[in-house]
């Protein structure tokens, strides 16, 4: 991949994830903290406009984390999103909710709860909603709540929850993406190397032959961010071992440089692409993992996959105008033609298009 074109910054433009509507237009949506706004465009990602609200509040409650699926052939989009509750006294500290509208985005209504930290401060937030091949609706998200009711504290991991009967009902109960092999040690009460896992997307592959990208930690000190990737053969169900897709280079230090933020999207039956952030190209020495976001140096790079998609290209650079973004997503545009938005953390994001090879 090389020669994106930058197409400008607008304050309308999704956050990561944009889905079409089967009319060709498109739809997103970002967070003002106290919003969520669905915005759409036409065909070719242009002209984005507020359509609706997902949800609103005056409270001492902030939104963040929207996360879009519109189901093809009907007008139902789903949007799952996380909430921080800053009240004083507060009778929970985070939630993973989805919210349904039935008329492509202009109207919304509550749909669940998926899960809920009490009071104390572990997180369970950054959602990424899944269509399966068989027409149930999955909803990964990260959760220090689930590792720490296990005894690993410190730890996040991700989870899956599923409606066995299509888009509609209950949610079952969450599965836990890790490989058979951690999660018996961890039922046998040891704890494995430091899982601090987040920030997951999805592509199908073929059928129940799922990819998962995730951002992850080194075991090793510092913890530095780095890129995997896991893969199950029964949607979602178990997964093999995870696979590194990319880890920044090494400074003179012995440190890794960060790798984190990822986005994975795979255009038609071709390679997947991960896009993500980086702050390799940067001088030493490395920003620590823990770096608040609008302080760390970042550019945007991009990886493709190779034959197996557990083996993957060297980076190539889609953005490094600047030293401060976020939260790049990739989309299809249209065949053989991606485009990706980044979130520059000033209220705008930039949007990026490119051809594929």
């Amino acid at each position: 991949m090389s020669g994106w074109t930058n197409e400008g910054t607008c304050g309308m433009r999704p956050v990561r994830c944009i889905e079409r509507a089967d009319d060709g237009s498109l739809m997103g949506s970002f967070s003002t903290g106290k919003r969520i706004v669905f915005v759409t465009a036409n065909t070719d990602g242009q002209g984005w406009t507020e359509t609706g609200c997902v949800v609103s509040s005056e409270e001492q409650l902030e939104y963040a984390d929207p996360n879009i699926l519109h189901i093809p052939g009907t007008c139902s989009v789903f949007c799952a999103f996380r909430i921080q509750n800053r009240s004083p006294d507060p009778d929970f500290s985070w939630q993973v909710v989805v919210c349904r509208s039935d008329d492509s985005g202009k109207l919304w209504q509550f749909d669940s709860v998926v899960e809920t930290s009490p009071p104390g401060g572990l997180f369970v937030g950054a959602p990424f909603l899944l269509l399966r091949s068989n027409g149930n609706l999955q909803i990964y998200y990260d959760s220090e709540l689930d590792a720490a009711q296990l005894g690993c504290h410190g730890y996040q991991w991700l989870m899956m929850r599923e409606r066995l009967n299509g888009i509609r009902g209950e949610w079952a109960p969450g599965r836990r993406v890790l490989d058979n092999g951690i999660i018996s040690e961890i039922e046998a009460g040891f704890q494995p190397g430091l899982l601090r896992d987040g920030m997951a997307s999805v592509v199908q592959l073929d059928e129940d032959n799922l990819l998962l990208v995730m951002e992850a930690v080194d075991v090793k000190l510092p913890h530095q961010n780095i890129i995997q990737g896991q893969r199950s053969p029964d949607g979602g169900q178990t997964w093999w071992p995870r696979f590194d897709v990319y880890r920044g280079r090494t400074a003179s230090c012995g440190t890794n440089f960060n790798a984190y933020n990822p986005w994975v999207c795979r255009p038609g039956s071709g390679p997947a692409y991960v896009a993500f952030c980086t702050d390799e190209d940067f001088p030493e020495p490395p920003d620590p993992s823990n770096t608040p976001v609008e302080k760390r140096r970042a550019h945007v790079k991009l990886v493709r996959s190779l034959a197996d998609f557990q083996s993957w290209s060297a980076a190539d650079v889609l953005n490094n105008d600047g030293d401060k973004m976020y939260n790049p997503g990739l989309f299809e545009l249209s065949p053989n033609k991606l485009c990706s938005t980044i979130d520059l953390l000033n209220g705008t994001r930039a949007m990026f298009e490119q051809s594929s090879e």
